[in-house]
C-alpha cells in the first residue's frame, strides 16, 4: 500500500463502484477526459473513498495535489482526509498555482495580476493528480489555468447545493461521471446528515431537538450568546435579515464603533488581485483599529488575520501590511440602521478592482457560506424566499454545520 495512506473501513457496493470509475478513467481515459467529476450528497462518502481510489489507482499521497477553492475549503477538507487515513496538506487552488502580486510597504501593488507559477509543483513528473474540492464554486479562468498544467484532475462537488453565485461550474456544469447517491449508515446516524436528507428529500421542519446537537427552535427561543467565543455562525437568506441580525450581535457583544474592532469576525466579500488568500467567503478577524484612508473617501485601512492567526497580508520584511478596503460595506450597515440606502456614487465605487472587500463575518448569507464549515451553526431559516431552490438553500444552510445546528424558523 502506499505510503501515506491508510484504510480503515470497508466500503459499500456503491464506493466500491466509485473508486474502479475513478481508476479506469486515470489508467485509460484521462488522456481523453482531463477531468473527472465525482458527484456526492453529504454523508456518501466522496471525500473519504479518496484513499482508496489513491490506491486502487497505485499511486502515493505525496504525487497528489490536494486543493479546494477557500482556505476554509482547504481546512475542512484537509480534517475530512486526515480522518479518512491521508496525511497530507491541503491547499487553495490559488496558493497551488498562481503567484501573488509583490506586496510593496504600503500593502498594495500597481500589478493587480495573479500569474501562473511557472515553478508549481503540480506542473512537474512529481505531481500525478490533482483533487479539488467544493470544485462547484471553481469558475472558467480558474479551471482553465489549473487544467493548463496537464495533470489530470479529479473534481468533487454536491449537487445538493445551491448554485455559485456568479460562477458557472467549469468543472461540475455537466453531468456527473460518476454519483454517490447513497448515505453511508454511520452518516444517518448523524442528526445533522439525516436532517439535511430530509430536506433535500422535501420534507419540512418541525420544532424539536435531535439528539444533543441539533434544536429546531422558534424566534425569540434561543439566547444570543454575550461572549465572542461562543458565538455560532450565523447563516441567513437576505441581506435585509444579515443587517439587522448583525445589528443585534454586535451590540450584544458589546462591540459599538461604526467599523470593525479588534476581535471582530470578518468575511471577504470579492476575491482579490493582490492577496492569493483572500478569496470570495474566507474568514478573517480585524487585528486592529481601523483607519479611513486619506487619499480616498471610500476606502478604509485594516489589519486582518486568517482563521489560524496569522496576518492575512505581509510586507516585504514579512512583517503585518494594512489592506485597502472598501469602506462601504461597512457603511451601508450603518446608512440601513438609520433608514437610507446606497447612494449611486458608493455603488460605481463598490466595482472598484483596487479595493479589498470586506464586511462583518458574524452574519453570511448561505451563497457565501457556500465551500466552509463550522463547527458551531446557527440558521436563520429564509429558505421561503428562494421558491422553488427552497430545498437546497435549506439544504446548503445545513451541511454547513460539523458538530452543533440550531435552527431558527416559523
Amino acid at each position: 500500500m502506499p505510503d501515506g495512506i491508510s484504510l480503515i473501513r470497508s466500503l459499500s457496493d456503491q464506493q466500491h463502484q466509485a473508486v474502479r470509475a475513478v481508476r479506469a478513467w486515470l489508467h485509460g481515459g484521462a488522456g481523453r477526459l482531463p477531468f473527472f467529476y465525482l458527484a456526492g450528497y453529504a454523508g456518501s462518502g466522496k471525500t473519504t473513498i479518496i484513499p482508496d481510489a489513491i490506491d486502487a489507482c497505485g499511486l502515493d499521497a505525496a504525487q497528489v495535489a490536494f486543493c479546494a477553492p477557500t482556505g476554509k475549503a482547504a481546512l475542512v477538507m484537509q480534517r475530512k482526509l486526515r480522518a479518512a487515513g491521508v496525511d497530507a496538506e491541503v491547499r487553495t487552488v490559488h496558493r497551488t498555482i498562481y503567484t501573488p502580486p509583490e506586496v510593496r510597504e504600503k500593502g498594495w501593488t500597481d500589478d493587480l495580476t495573479f500569474r501562473l507559477d511557472p515553478e508549481a509543483w503540480v506542473g512537474t513528473t512529481g505531481c500525478r493528480l490533482i483533487v479539488v474540492d467544493e470544485a462547484s464554486m471553481i469558475g472558467e479562468r480558474v479551471g482553465t489555468d489549473l487544467m493548463s498544467f496537464g495533470r489530470p484532475v479529479l473534481a468533487i462537488g454536491d449537487p445538493g447545493q445551491l448554485p455559485p453565485v456568479e460562477v458557472a461550474g467549469y468543472f461540475t456544469a455537466g453531468e456527473p461521471d460518476f454519483f454517490l447517491s447513497e448515505i453511508h449508515r454511520q452518516a444517518r446516524d448523524n442528526p445533522i446528515i439525516a436532517l439535511a436528507t430530509d430536506v433535500r428529500l422535501g420534507h419540512g421542519l418541525r420544532h424539536s431537538r435531535l439528539g444533543d446537537r441539533v434544536q429546531i427552535a422558534a424566534p425569540g427561543t434561543v439566547d444570543v450568546p454575550t461572549r465572542v467565543d461562543d458565538m455560532p455562525q450565523v447563516i441567513c437568506g437576505t441581506h435585509r435579515r444579515r443587517w439587522s441580525l448583525t445589528a443585534l450581535i454586535r451590540e450584544t457583544l458589546g462591540f459599538t464603533a461604526k467599523f470593525p474592532e479588534p476581535g471582530e469576525r470578518l468575511i471577504c466579500c470579492k476575491n482579490s488581485r493582490y492577496l492569493p488568500e483572500l478569496v470570495n467567503g474566507v474568514g478573517a478577524v480585524a487585528a486592529g483599529r481601523v483607519d479611513l484612508a486619506a487619499d480616498d473617501r471610500y476606502a478604509a485601512i485594516l489589519y486582518a488575520l486568517d482563521e489560524d492567526g496569522q496576518p492575512l497580508a505581509r510586507d516585504t520584511h514579512g512583517a503585518p501590511a494594512p489592506i485597502r478596503c472598501y469602506r462601504g460595506l461597512f457603511d451601508e450597515h450603518d446608512l440601513r440602521a438609520r433608514g437610507a440606502v446606497h447612494g449611486e456614487r458608493q455603488i460605481a465605487k463598490y466595482k472598484w478592482r483596487e479595493l479589498e472587500h470586506f464586511d462583518w463575518g458574524w452574519v453570511i448569507t448561505c451563497h457565501k457560506s457556500q465551500g466552509s464549515a463550522w463547527d458551531d451553526v446557527l440558521v436563520w431559516d429564509e429558505s421561503h424566499v428562494f421558491r422553488d431552490d427552497w430545498k437546497r438553500w435549506l439544504y446548503t444552510a445545513i451541511t454547513r454545520a460539523a458538530e452543533r445546528l440550531t435552527i431558527i424558523t416559523r
